[in-house]
């Protein structure tokens, strides 16, 4: 369904996103991007750079589109209706603005224009226990890592890697992927999207930014809420896809002289589903323009995306597990078009947080709210 409130430039936006997914990423090609090893065709991604979604989250000072949260929205929704496999969102939405942010002049310039022209690639390395930076002959060398699952992390050439200097603080690192003493190892998620695990021996990194552990966190949690809601759309776009998939094999589907779709349990099943996406695709929207309005308190944002977050997940899973009962054994083949929808679906659930980190995250600011210790 479309959001009213959008503006003319905004819908062209959306219609151009489908038309390249309707025309250039079927089934075929998705294939392809799973068997690539990095989960991630240059041709495909060199295409994204073309129509300018490399550079729409950075901002114009960076040399970006400086777009919208929102407009970022409706391009993640159209792409979660094919669903495309290559880390938009994990590279251009979430790390790419975070080096913006981060690095000196010198580091912008050798950097950003190989991640707007979609000739080189960054990922993301959230913090975990062991990953520590440390003195070695007055050198400080990365060490540990393995912990996290960094999505995209497979091909990148470099990575932002959240360290442990000393008690308290934080660092941001670049490493790149080709320096000594890295060791990625390529895996994938459950619905075939590339990911890797790193690990770090010594590794000599040029560091970012190190502060307390409070200003990091204020930091990375700007990008962290808009790859979030990026993410709820992209799920948002799955969603819808599988529903009409499923309406149309039950149009078709005939049992006891005529089609399924016209039993009314299946009609009040199939309303509540649709229900369920158009609410979580508002939700989505209002969460995006809480990121977007600068009035907006950081509590306020906060809100707003655990909201959509856990309002998001808790629909897939509904969806999914209705598609496939709507469906039968069929929708979960992988050789059946709803199949990738069942997996895409089943991994968005639980990624940036899931429902019930979400739903905590929302009770924690509302008992702040009243004053009552969490």
């Amino acid at each position: 369904m479309t959001d009213m409130t959008l503006s003319d430039d905004q819908g062209m936006l959306a219609d151009s996103a489908r038309r390249y997914v309707e025309r250039a990423y079927d089934a075929a090609v998705r294939e392809r991007s799973m068997l690539d090893g990095h989960g991630c065709l240059k041709e495909v991604w060199q295409a994204f750079a073309g129509m300018g979604w490399l550079a729409m989250a950075l901002p114009e000072s960076a040399d970006g589109l400086g777009a919208s949260v929102l407009d970022l929205c409706l391009v993640a929704e159209e792409l979660g209706r094919a669903p495309v496999n290559e880390p938009w969102i994990a590279a251009s939405v979430f790390a790419a603005p975070l080096l913006a942010a981060c690095a000196d002049d010198e580091l912008r310039r050798e950097w950003l224009p190989g991640l707007i022209d979609g000739t080189r690639r960054i990922a993301f390395v959230p913090w975990t226990h062991g990953t520590v930076l440390r003195k070695e002959n007055s050198v400080e060398v990365l060490e540990g890592g393995g912990g996290a699952l960094v999505i995209g992390g497979s091909g990148a050439d470099a990575y932002i890697v959240e360290a442990s200097p000393q008690e308290g603080r934080r660092a941001l690192l670049l490493v790149r992927a080709d320096q000594a003493g890295v060791t990625i190892d390529a895996c994938a998620l459950y619905d075939g999207r590339g990911a890797a695990r790193l690990r770090f021996s010594g590794v000599e990194a040029t560091c970012l930014r190190s502060d307390t552990r409070e200003a990091i966190a204020a930091c990375v949690e700007v990008v962290v809420q808009q790859a979030t809601v990026a993410h709820c759309a992209e799920t948002v776009g799955s969603m819808q896809r599988a529903f009409e998939i499923t309406l149309e094999y039950l149009k078709t589907r005939r049992q006891f002289g005529g089609s399924i779709a016209a039993n009314q349990v299946v009609q009040h099943r199939l309303v509540d589903l649709m229900i369920e996406i158009e609410e979580a695709r508002a939700l989505t929207h209002a969460a995006a323009r809480s990121l977007d309005d600068d009035a907006a308190t950081d509590a306020a944002r906060r809100r707003m995306v655990s909201g959509a977050a856990s309002c998001v997940s808790s629909a897939a899973r509904l969806v999914w597990k209705e598609c496939v009962q709507l469906h039968g054994a069929i929708g979960m083949t992988q050789e059946y078009e709803l199949g990738q929808f069942v997996r895409r679906l089943a991994a968005a659930a639980t990624l940036h947080g899931g429902a019930a980190s979400h739903l905590e995250a929302l009770a924690a600011l509302s008992l702040d709210e009243e004053g009552i210790p969490a």
